[in-house]
């Protein structure tokens, strides 16, 4: 469909904010799954009402059928990648949307019920040739510290909440990382909040100004259907902090 009127803008013709969602994996078969389980075949989703709707080509620079981080490495930086290659356009980094705000002076942060160094959540913020170095992509995140993406600015992103403790965290803590380093105790030395459940991250102060890096599950976090309320947010609850913080 298309809109019949303008969407409003902000004052100048610029949006003061941007923000991208993205459901991994989403065509039109699981719409209509998720419509009929939660509306039925009459009803709308939210997704529903949106002025706009398009379909859009998904093939990536070697198959057919892309996988996320050739298709997340699209939307982020407008390459053609191969599968499995993050944020990279050859053998170079390809400067991503996030990198582009920090670097205009806007906050800038991820939330996703993956782990935040799954491929998706991984492309805005990291560039690796292969989405299974997950250590890598964490380390990324990290500012001043071995591996940090530099193109996020001096202080790093401003904010990312989701699964995946164990690619920052060494083999002694039940992680992944051979090198000895806790990359959850360099974020708190550099500033970081770290909140670890759904009271810590309902109790952040949005006002603080500080940045806040959220790890609620060892890998990814669990279904809907399958929460723990009290250990793991909800998308929504992660949403409405990261909207309110930055």
């Amino acid at each position: 469909g298309c809109a019949t009127a303008p969407l409003p803008q902000a004052a100048g013709g610029k949006p003061k904010n941007i923000i991208f969602f993205l459901g991994d994996g989403m065509g039109i078969n699981t719409l209509t799954a998720a419509r009929i389980y939660s509306v039925g075949e009459e009803g709308q989703l939210t997704l529903d009402t949106l002025p706009e709707s398009a379909f859009v080509k998904t093939f990536s620079n070697d198959a057919q059928v892309t996988d996320s981080a050739a298709s997340m490495t699209a939307y982020m930086t407008g390459v053609k990648a191969n599968n499995g290659v993050i944020s990279m356009n050859g053998g170079s980094a390809a400067p991503t949307l996030a990198e582009l705000a920090k670097q205009r002076g806007m906050a800038a942060g991820v939330v996703t019920t993956t782990r935040v160094t799954d491929a998706t959540p991984a492309a805005t913020y990291a560039h690796v040739p292969k989405r299974e170095l997950e250590t890598e992509i964490a380390a990324s995140l990290v500012p001043g510290g071995a591996g940090y993406n530099a193109a996020l600015g001096a202080t790093g992103l401003d904010l990312v909440f989701g699964g995946g403790v164990n690619a920052f965290v060494g083999t002694a803590q039940g992680g992944m990382r051979n090198d000895g380093r806790d990359l959850l105790a360099e974020l708190r030395a550099q500033g970081y909040r770290t909140p670890t459940n759904t009271a810590e991250l309902k109790a952040l102060d949005e006002r603080a100004g500080q940045p806040v890096i959220g790890l609620f599950a060892r890998s990814d976090m669990s279904l809907s259907g399958e929460r723990n309320a009290a250990k793991e947010p909800s998308l929504t609850e992660m949403t409405s902090k990261a909207i309110d913080v930055l």
